[in-house]
């Protein structure tokens, strides 16, 4: 991810998309993006 002032910052994340075809064109109508959790036994 790009910040404000131009650096970058890497991190892990969990997405599921929701895709629906309509009209023969696949289409995201939902997407949800959250942190990956961290690894067990990680503090």
């Amino acid at each position: 991810m790009r910040q404000p002032d131009g650096s970058l910052s890497a991190s892990w994340h969990q997405e599921t998309d929701v895709l629906f075809k309509r009209n023969g064109r696949w289409r995201v109508v939902h997407l949800h993006d959250s942190p990956a959790p961290s690894e067990a036994g990680e503090k």
